[in-house]
């Protein structure tokens, strides 16, 4: 028995040659003329490179400033990748929204709030518990 559960459409510009510059060009200009879009790329691409280092540094973190065992650090590392999973589940199920920066803000705020009180935690296991 032969089920279809996605319908894929024919795209009959399949076979064109790609011009990347130029379809960067055209990116890039799109981004630039909607400045809700533009700020918001903008405000993402500094937020992944400030927090993205930092979040790759949780295992060192825990094992070094706090004191800890390599079980802690994977812990750690365990629960982040949870939350990333729930927060992409949330997004896949309610990202219907009208206004998609609140929810952006809001998450800004939920990742940024709790890694600000982490640095100002005592350097022991109180801190990290």
């Amino acid at each position: 028995m032969y089920f279809t559960w996605v319908q894929i459409p024919n795209n009959e510009k399949i076979d064109q040659p790609m011009h990347v510059l130029h379809n960067t060009r055209l990116g890039i200009k799109q981004l630039t003329n909607n400045k809700g879009l533009w700020y918001i790329t903008l405000i993402g691409a500094v937020f992944t490179l400030t927090y993205m280092p930092a979040a790759s540094m949780y295992p060192l973190m825990t094992m070094k400033y706090f004191q800890g065992t390599v079980s802690q650090a994977g812990l750690i590392e365990a629960i982040y990748s949870t939350g990333m999973l729930i927060g992409g589940t949330i997004i896949g199920l309610f990202g219907k929204w009208q206004d998609r920066m609140k929810p952006v803000i809001i998450a800004f705020f939920l990742v940024g709030i709790p890694t600000g009180i982490s640095g100002i935690l005592p350097g022991n296991q109180t801190g990290f518990l």
